[in-house]
């Protein structure tokens, strides 16, 4: 379909006021498109049966990269076609140089080759469309498009939108002019072709008609307004996680959904979650909280989660899902004057969870001795290896006593900063990252078959204890080191950790920020830090926010300070985030070193200890 009219498909409209008469307006919109004398006598394909609710009404969702690859839901569709009507040529692929705005390009939208002037293929188009059109023997309309994912058809001078179902038909292009009626415009017109474009979900064959059950709706935005301005923190408090968002089982929200990407109209569809008041985080005072990230079940290739303390905040990288498996990463984020952060996404839709890992308290909080709030100081030390022992085995869960590791104290402690390099694995397994008996993890690695792959994490940790679970089938040969801990009272050497109200750029190898162009070589590239982006002379560590976008092969991305740390890996031409604690050296300056070339970098300061 050409750029004009998916720009023409992109106008929908509220369902909400189209629904209760979408039916009625179907059945009289289908007639003059769709009549056809032998339509009764054509086959359709078979209905599968369905378990619990229909599939909700898709949302528009417009071509934003280029992955031209036929996704597994349209080559399904595209194989059910063939079984049910003959071998006709349907295209998917579309090379991403080739014309405008198109589904083709991200292997989501097909071009059945049947032409409107051939009676008796324009009887099976026409019947193929009606049955996914019209309504099911419980009166819900366009079920089988909406159980295939179906979000526009283009036929025989006509268009149909699966996200605004009470148009019916509407004319496509200026096609029903008589100027237009003649053979040169019957590719523009769509009379020798039938073009279907997929929802993500659908183009990945997760919606009812392949699964037998229906996606979760798209979630509401949750948020009656902006929240007030955040605020700087003055600590970090590691807390045992606490999940306050789970869109699957519907944790902190009215019902289950999935995270669904922006709206052609300009909703961002932002989701508020209440991130104060919950497990060992109190309901006023805290002016940011550290949130552990996960997202699975991802529809689109490669999407990305954004968090932010308002809708008018800058946003922070959380994840950025490699696969349709589970992918977790930290972010540092700043908090709402309501105690709320917004949660977005990209593109297609996902499901999501939120785990608070720590918070930060506000300036105007009034305190005691600081053993009373917990916060303390923070000492950020020389990376230094924890002895982690043989290699992690299938199953086995480990604990490390981390004290007296780079000086680390046994008590005293609230919580430690990690960072965890798993070795090549015979097979992809997991390893969880947490303090001694905590229920959800801080933190999690997944490994490689092909490279070396490290998380950051900050564990809450009384005595220095963590514990490392392989949740996979294959040993993980593991490094551990320590970069930092925090304590409830003043430690010799150490000093209190500040939060940002606001992320600041200290790097941008892609706009030029703090280093200029693509990684080339494996020199490290040092950055001044002390004296920018909001960090003070005197400044003993700094909190960086790394997104890391691999280049020529899988990489591991490494931060030098005081010392050496394995920071964020990412695999060829995708991005990875994650959280990092860095020790400064005595000149100031963090340095970035990678040997995959082409990578690109990019670091926020969401905070710093002085």
């Amino acid at each position: 379909m050409s750029r004009n009219a998916s720009l023409d498909a992109a106008r929908p409209r509220s369902l909400g006021a189209v629904v209760a008469a979408a039916a009625a307006a179907l059945l009289v919109a289908l007639v003059p498109a769709l009549g056809s004398p032998s339509e009764a006598a054509t086959a359709v394909p078979p209905t599968p049966a369905l378990t619990g609710a229909l599939d909700d009404y898709p949302t528009y969702q417009e071509q934003s990269s280029c992955t031209p690859t036929p996704k597994p839901g349209a080559a399904k569709l595209r194989d059910l076609i063939t079984r049910t009507y003959g071998p006709y040529s349907i295209g998917i692929y579309r090379d991403c140089s080739y014309g405008g705005i198109s589904e083709h390009k991200e292997g989501r939208a097909l071009d059945w080759m049947i032409s409107v002037r051939n009676a008796g293929q324009k009887a099976k188009a026409d019947a193929f469309l009606s049955w996914l059109t019209k309504p099911d023997a419980q009166g819900n309309p366009a079920a089988n498009a909406r159980r295939l994912g179906i979000m526009y058809i283009g036929w025989n001078d006509r268009m149909w939108r699966g996200y605004d179902v009470g148009r019916g038909w509407t004319e496509l292009k200026g096609c029903f002019a008589a100027a237009k009626k003649s053979t040169a415009y019957d590719t523009e017109c769509h009379r020798n072709h039938v073009h279907l474009s997929l929802t993500w979900e659908g183009a990945m064959a997760m919606t009812s008609y392949w699964t037998g059950k229906a996606l979760a709706p798209t979630c509401d935005l949750g948020w009656g307004g902006d929240a007030g301005a955040p605020v700087a923190g003055t600590g970090l408090i590691p807390v045992t996680p606490v999940r306050v968002l789970d869109t699957a089982a519907g944790t902190g929200l009215d019902a289950p959904c999935r995270l669904g990407q922006p709206e052609w109209s300009g909703d961002t569809r932002m989701l508020s979650v209440r991130v104060t008041g919950v497990g060992d985080v109190p309901a006023d005072g805290v002016a940011a909280v550290a949130l552990r990230t996960t997202t699975w079940k991802t529809s689109a290739p490669f999407p990305t989660v954004r968090l932010r303390a308002r809708t008018s905040s800058a946003s922070v990288p959380a994840v950025s899902t490699w696969t349709t498996a589970s992918y977790g990463s930290t972010v540092v984020v700043p908090v709402a004057a309501d105690g709320t952060v917004r949660l977005s996404l990209d593109k297609g839709t996902a499901d999501v969870r939120l785990d608070v890992v720590a918070w930060s308290p506000s300036s105007s909080v009034v305190v005691g001795p600081a053993e009373s709030l917990g916060a303390g100081t923070a000492r950020a030390v020389r990376p230094a290896a924890a002895p982690a022992g043989s290699a992690l085995q299938p199953g086995e869960t480990r604990t490390l006593d981390l004290s007296g590791v780079a000086g680390m104290p046994a008590d005293g402690l609230t919580g430690v900063s990690v960072s965890v390099l798993a070795g090549r694995t015979t097979a992809q397994s997991t390893v969880t990252i947490a303090g001694p008996g905590a229920r959800l993890a801080a933190s999690s690695l997944r490994t490689s078959t092909t490279a070396a792959r490290a998380a950051q994490a900050l564990v809450p940790t009384t005595d220095g204890r963590i514990t490392l679970r392989n949740t996979g089938t294959a040993p993980v040969p593991l490094t551990v080191r320590v970069h930092g801990w925090w304590t409830a009272a003043a430690v010799e050497g150490g000093g209190a950790t500040t939060t940002l109200a606001s992320p600041v750029a200290l790097v941008n190898t892609e706009t030029g920020v703090g280093l200029v162009g693509a990684f080339t070589s494996s020199t490290a590239r040092p950055v001044v830090v002390v004296g920018k982006a909001g960090v003070p002379v005197g400044a003993k560590a700094v909190l960086l926010q790394v997104s890391v976008k691999a280049g020529s092969t899988a990489t591991t991305l490494y931060l030098r300070g005081s010392g050496a740390i394995p920071a964020v890996s990412a695999i060829a031409g995708r991005w990875a985030h994650d959280l990092v604690l860095v020790p400064l050296g005595a000149d100031g300056t963090v340095a970035f070193s990678t040997p995959s070339k082409g990578t690109h970098v990019r670091a926020l300061v969401v905070g710093y200890t002085a």
